[in-house]
């Protein structure tokens, strides 16, 4: 198939197109990063919710870490802008807001950069909100050796918090 064939395309497409017989993996990793991405429905937005629970006020969570709102930690600093710390209190928007931020600016990429899965879009919303609880996925995947079945048998393994077994965990990866 020749440019001609191809819908008007802008540089940065066909760019990636010419150099699409030296390495097709990554054509097809440009296209999906420039505007295919996967987004977090409603529906895992809901489940990390459940989940995380929402506490306005800042609180040292089972290992004392400083968290707040739907989980926000320190580890969030570029999103939040601050520093979570004892005393700090926020509003509900200022939660939601953080989490939605969160779920697409870092946890969701750390999810879509395994795009050859083929995620459906409840298997990527329950990896989002694995990624967003534990910080990435790269360890369940095995940085994406691991088949999808192998990954559904492993999360069951991530049950842990600072070496002890949580029921919140257990029930959270079923």
């Amino acid at each position: 198939m020749g440019v001609l064939s191809l819908p008007v395309m802008d540089n940065y497409y066909l760019l990636a197109y010419r150099h699409y017989s030296i390495c097709r993996k990554s054509f097809q990793d440009t296209i999906w990063k420039k505007g295919n991405a996967m987004k977090i429905s409603d529906n895992g937005l809901n489940l990390i919710k459940k989940f995380e629970g929402c506490r306005l006020t800042a609180y040292q969570d089972a290992v004392g870490v400083w968290t707040i709102g739907y989980g926000t930690t320190n580890a969030d600093k570029a999103i939040t802008g601050i520093s979570i710390r004892q005393g700090l209190r926020i509003s509900q928007e200022t939660a939601d807001e953080w989490l939605r931020q969160s779920v697409d600016k870092k946890y969701g990429p750390k999810v879509d950069k395994y795009s050859a899965y083929n995620w459906n879009q409840n298997e990527f919303d329950a990896l989002v909100s694995f990624a967003y609880n534990i910080g990435s996925i790269d360890g369940l995947t095995a940085s994406g050796s691991r088949s999808k079945e192998e990954i559904a048998d492993k999360i069951q393994a991530y049950n842990k918090a600072g070496g002890k077994v949580l029921s919140g965990l257990i029930r959270r990866r079923q």
